[in-house]
């Protein structure tokens, strides 16, 4: 628990020269320390202040809304914008009955109340930024927080390092998992505030999946227990799908690195509880899969970059996390993925000697695709087999035995460290499942979860969903082959409907992903908007071309609907048909020619911050990636 309670309720007042931010009360009944104070927000001078007599003075004078917390500010061209929590839903209760909450609306406030000072042309990249903000939120309810419990830390850290009655919450978080970060630098940073009153006002916020259960009649009636899952996105490494895989920084942090703890709460009370940690991540070298319109560019190896030691840094920052590692490689052993996993490989035998701790890591390769294909699932024992060893040795955190601990994680990735990772994620999940439930006798020894059908479906069903959120955020679109998740088998509609979301995930990636890693880059901090963009500055938006973005798809489209339209179309004469559908065909192969040829020029790629290396010229493509 947080030793200084966070405001939940308060009441957002906005006058011609400042904001107000008034607290209703603390979100739980703990009595502050402090006397109930008014944030105050000079509009003008962008000053931060914390006012007792503004927070009832203010309360007579203006109406205000109701809201649920500071997400943060940032700077925009046009000015600063403030951030609000606009609307929560509680979704759970964790370890002694405290609630977690989903963000459901957030609010974007500006400083300034016009934009008259601003060029014509500064309003619409100031539009477009907005645009980027709002857009990231649309994509899902995602942002998760607590008022009374730190999200951002493993229950077993919580056990290990407890609060202290001078922390407050946002300042012991861990800062990995903080998605508000950046945009909170304004409060955490002003001269003029006492950072012991401003705790209760700084909620760090978590971006990921939540979700919880409560089994009390479908396993044991007389031992009930809630079951949760929490997935926590790293703002390290943080992008989209083909343009940040492969990404790894000077301090080690990889892309796509998501921490996922399961929690088991036993009885009403919380005080019995115990919990499995697994991450996952891009495979810990520099590499890369830019977009460049065909299906499956081949990746890359940047050979020239340091990737000895990024692979040696990575693992060092993981282990003081999780101690021993085990690191499940699922990528495919031929084709475009081999030359991944020879690297892989050569990094773990080549520079293991030079971890801090070298018997702390531990290599599994498994060629998910190759064993598993052809609806072979069983073969997942074959890698269960391999690991065994370590799930039992592993173990869990529980809080009712001082020594009970989790002594290592498993680290999965595949190519995407999304639809394969998923599915062997579950897996390692339920075998530390009915550990736990065995060992508080839940479930008698032997007995496993596909022995109680109705748990079992619920089970299968929380961790499709956590997949399908892990997805959305990295990749656009819903994961894959999650219907094996949710039912344990793979059908027709389940590869259907993988079908149609490899599709849009072709089109968002090709199409998309560049303004929304522009979204990332924008929240996180990578670039920040000066306020003379646009004018006496150039702005990056300018680089982005939609009109050459989208032109020779659309033709493309054009050209496939009329050969459509003449093959259903009944003509007088068959040669003028096939004269026509020659012509038409002629046309659609030639807009692929070049579409292809040139397909870097026809992706939409991020404009405000440079990529970890610039793709090849598009005339070049071919010889490049033949080299490589």
């Amino acid at each position: 628990m947080s030793n200084q309670p966070l405001y939940r309720d308060l009441n957002f007042y906005q006058t011609d020269d400042y904001f107000y931010l008034v607290p209703n009360g603390p979100s739980s009944s703990s009595p502050s320390p402090y006397p109930t104070k008014a944030l105050l927000i000079d509009r003008r001078t962008e000053a931060i202040t914390l006012s007792a007599e503004a927070a009832v003075e203010v309360q007579n004078w203006y109406p205000s809304s109701r809201i649920h917390g500071l997400f943060g500010s940032i700077q925009l061209i046009s000015g600063k914008y403030l951030i609000l929590i606009k609307q929560i839903v509680e979704i759970g209760e964790l370890p002694f009955g405290e609630p977690i909450y989903r963000i459901e609306n957030v609010d974007l406030v500006p400083y300034r109340p016009s934009d008259l000072h601003l060029t014509d042309q500064q309003k619409i990249y100031n539009g477009q930024y907005i645009q980027m903000i709002t857009n990231f939120f649309a994509q899902g309810p995602f942002f998760h927080l607590s008022y009374s419990y730190d999200l951002t830390h493993s229950l077993q850290h919580r056990y290990q390092h407890p609060a202290t009655k001078q922390e407050w919450m946002y300042q012991r978080s861990d800062k990995r998992f903080v998605w508000n970060h950046y945009l909170m630098r304004d409060f955490l940073q002003s001269p003029l505030l006492d950072q012991r009153e401003l705790g209760p006002f700084c909620i760090p916020i978590m971006y990921g999946f939540v979700a919880q259960a409560k089994v009390e009649q479908s396993v044991n009636p007389s031992k009930p227990f809630t079951y949760t899952i929490i997935s926590r996105r790293s703002v390290l490494g943080a992008g989209t799908r083909l343009f940040y895989r492969g990404a790894i920084d000077s301090q080690g942090s990889v892309a796509n690195f998501v921490e996922t703890e399961q929690i088991v709460t036993y009885g009403s009370d919380g005080r019995a509880s115990s919990s499995f940690v697994q991450i996952r991540g891009s495979i810990p070298c520099h590499w890369t899969q830019y977009p460049d319109l065909r299906y499956k560019p081949p990746p890359t190896i940047l050979n020239d970059f340091p990737n000895e030691d990024s692979f040696v840094q990575h693992i060092d920052s993981i282990i003081p996390q999780y101690e021993t590692i085990v690191m499940i490689n699922l990528i495919n052993h031929t084709g475009q993925e081999e030359k991944l996993l020879k690297k892989f490989s050569e990094l773990y035998r080549d520079n293991s000697h030079r971890i801090s701790n070298s018997k702390k890591i531990h290599l599994t390769c498994f060629d998910f695709h190759h064993e598993c294909g052809h609806n072979r699932w069983d073969r997942l024992s074959v890698l269960l087999n391999m690991i065994s060893h370590h799930i039992e040795r592993f173990g869990y955190f529980s809080t009712t035995e001082r020594d009970t601990f989790q002594r290592g994680c498993f680290r999965t990735n595949c190519i995407d460290s999304l639809d394969r990772t998923n599915v062997v994620q579950s897996i390692l999940a339920k075998c530390s499942l009915e550990q736990q439930l065995t060992h508080f006798g839940v479930i008698a020894p032997g007995q496993r979860i596909e022995d109680f059908p109705q748990f079992h479906h619920l089970f299968r069903n929380l961790w499709a969903d956590n997949a399908d959120a892990c997805s959305i955020q990295y990749a656009g679109t819903p994961a894959l082959k999650t219907d094996f998740t949710r039912t344990g088998q793979r059908r027709l509609y389940g590869k259907l409907q993988d079908g149609l979301n490899s599709c849009i995930r072709y089109y968002k990636n090709n199409f998309e992903d560049g303004f929304r890693q522009d979204s990332f880059d924008l929240l996180l901090g990578r670039y920040e908007v000066r306020p003379d963009e646009g004018k006496s500055i150039p702005s990056p938006l300018a680089r982005r071309n939609m009109l050459k973005i989208v032109t020779f798809p659309l033709f493309f489209l054009l050209a496939i609907s009329a050969l459509f339209f003449l093959i259903m179309m009944p003509m007088d004469s068959w040669a003028a048909k096939i004269w026509n559908l020659l012509i038409w065909f002629t046309i659609s192969v030639m807009i692929t020619m070049v579409m292809f040829r040139f397909g870097t020029n026809f992706v939409d790629y991020p404009t405000l911050v440079p990529l970890p290396r610039p793709p090849p010229p598009a005339s070049e493509k071919n010889k490049y990636y033949k080299d490589q």
